[in-house]
């Protein structure tokens, strides 16, 4: 009879709303049912389209295009077209294959080449440090946050509690801040129609109108040109990690007209731990280009990892300047 008279009381607090809240689930379980709700490997091969607006910082103009993705588990194929940039990729047989024009002048490259992976919640590394999960709002949206903060990455990510869904990841794909909107379904899982991308609070791309479709690709869909040279990788590569820094030689003189400066520097990161063949993607003056360069150049990393056997990676850098 007491069980009876407390459980009474309890149903009665709960109606107070504010007693009954469901306790936060744990940053494992939360990231477990994210994956689950957004794995797409599950409806069979796809195609993703979408548009792409690219506004990096310091250009006063915009860039957009387009991007198509086919994959079919760990079969990977995407096309990207912006102005004069096109890149084809293609992931086979865990080699990565890479077909792109001369340079690399737009920043988030590498990013736009996990474009449909991007909202699937990274595993929690064993040796990482995690907060507990807290509640607060944002977009009209109930959110379940943490925090993990470890070698190889450290980030806080936000999971929309009536889906849970992973909503926004701030210093997520290389250090880059996601936002994930307007989610859809094919086959009940989900998918988010728009991604954006912010560096330091900038937008720097808005991939709009994405869609997701079933499809029956061809033999060949998946097949790179004989040419190209392969790089190893996996599915989910841990990334590289900064092991030895090095702090640019400062163009004072042209620091002074501008205040600050950002230079993007893309290059692949050997299995020895240095940067292969670095090649600046954007600057706003030579003398920036020239540091950014030779500093890269002494940076390593252990490389990337996939379980036990170290990988080349992509790794696209940012060397800061400013006179604060």
């Amino acid at each position: 009879m007491k069980h009876k008279h407390s459980l009474r009381l309890y149903l009665l607090l709960c109606l107070g709303a504010a007693f009954c809240e469901e306790p936060a689930r744990t940053p494992q379980q939360l990231v477990e049912l994210s994956r689950k709700a957004t794995d797409l490997s599950e409806i069979g091969p796809y195609r993703l389209q979408a548009k792409i607006v690219l506004t990096p910082t310091d250009r006063p103009k915009e860039k957009s295009g387009q991007i198509t993705v086919l994959r079919d588990k760990d079969r990977y194929r995407s096309e990207l077209q912006i102005g004069g940039f096109r890149e084809t990729r293609w992931i086979k047989d865990n080699m990565l294959y890479v077909d792109r024009t001369p340079l690399v002048p737009l920043p988030t490259t590498t990013l736009l080449g996990r474009l449909d992976r991007l909202w699937r919640a990274n595993l929690i590394p064993s040796d990482a440090k995690v907060s507990a999960v807290s509640r607060r709002e944002g977009h009209g949206k109930d959110l379940e946050c943490f925090e993990i903060k470890g070698k190889s990455l450290s980030h806080k990510s936000c999971f929309d509690s009536s889906t849970s869904v992973l909503v926004r990841e701030d210093g997520g794909f290389d250090f880059y801040d996601l936002e994930f909107q307007d989610f859809a379904a094919i086959d009940q899982k989900l998918f988010p129609r728009r991604i954006i991308v912010r560096d330091n609070g900038h937008v720097v791309v808005d991939v709009k109108e994405i869609s997701v479709t079933k499809i029956a690709p061809t033999p060949d869909a998946f097949a790179p040109p004989a040419v190209l040279p392969g790089l190893a990788t996996c599915d989910e590569p841990t990334p590289a990690i900064k092991i030895k820094d090095a702090v640019p030689n400062i163009p004072r003189d042209q620091l002074r007209m501008t205040h600050e400066a950002t230079v993007y520097v893309f290059g692949i990161v050997g299995t020895g731990g240095s940067i292969q063949g670095p090649a600046v993607e954007y600057s706003p003056d030579v003398s920036f280009s020239a540091s950014a360069l030779d500093a890269a150049k002494q940076w390593r990393y252990a490389p990337a990892m996939c379980v036990d056997k170290a990988v080349p990676s992509e790794i696209e850098l940012r060397v800061q300047y400013s006179m604060r």
